[in-house]
C-alpha cells in the first residue's frame, strides 16, 4: 500500500539555471479591433443620441410651448370667428414695428408670423385680441 499521508510531495530539484521572464506579447490585430470598435461606438452613439433628443425637441415644438406657455392659447369661444386677413390687422394694429407675414391656424388660434419667421403673434380668433408674441431670441 501507498501512503498518502506523508506531508512532503516531490518537488523538482532547483538547479541553477535561469528563470526564464515570459516577454509580453503584443495585442493581436483583433483584439485593437475590438477595443477601437468598443470605444467609437460608444462616442458615436452618445452623440446619436444627443442628435435624436434634440430633433425629438424640434418635432415637438409647438406642443411643448402649449404646454409652457398655456396662456396663448386660451381661446374664446364664437359663432363668427375673425378671418386670417383681421388677424393679421390685429397684430399690425398692436404691434405697428412688426410686419406680419403669415397666418396659420395652430391648436385653435391663429399663429401670426412676423417679419423673419422666428417671432410670432398668438391672436385669439373667437374674440379677436392679441394672446402674446414669442420671440425666441428673448430666450
Amino acid at each position: 500500500m501507498l501512503d498518502t499521508t506523508s506531508a512532503e510531495s516531490p518537488r523538482p530539484a532547483t538547479t541553477g539555471t535561469p528563470v526564464r521572464r515570459r516577454r509580453r506579447r503584443r495585442p493581436s490585430v483583433r483584439a485593437a479591433l475590438v477595443f477601437t470598435h468598443r470605444w467609437s461606438a460608444l462616442v458615436l452613439g452618445i452623440a446619436l443620441l444627443l442628435v435624436v433628443i434634440s430633433g425629438v425637441v424640434l418635432l415637438y415644438e409647438q406642443e411643448i410651448d402649449r404646454v409652457v406657455h398655456p396662456e396663448l392659447y386660451r381661446t374664446t369661444e364664437s359663432a363668427n370667428p375673425i378671418s386670417h386677413a383681421e388677424a393679421a390687422a390685429v397684430v399690425r394694429r398692436e404691434l405697428p414695428s412688426a410686419k406680419a407675414v403669415d397666418v396659420v391656424d395652430s391648436h385653435g388660434v391663429y399663429l401670426v408670423y412676423i417679419d423673419d419667421y422666428e417671432r410670432h403673434a398668438f391672436v385669439d380668433p373667437g374674440s379677436g385680441r392679441l394672446l402674446g408674441v414669442d420671440d425666441p431670441r428673448d430666450g
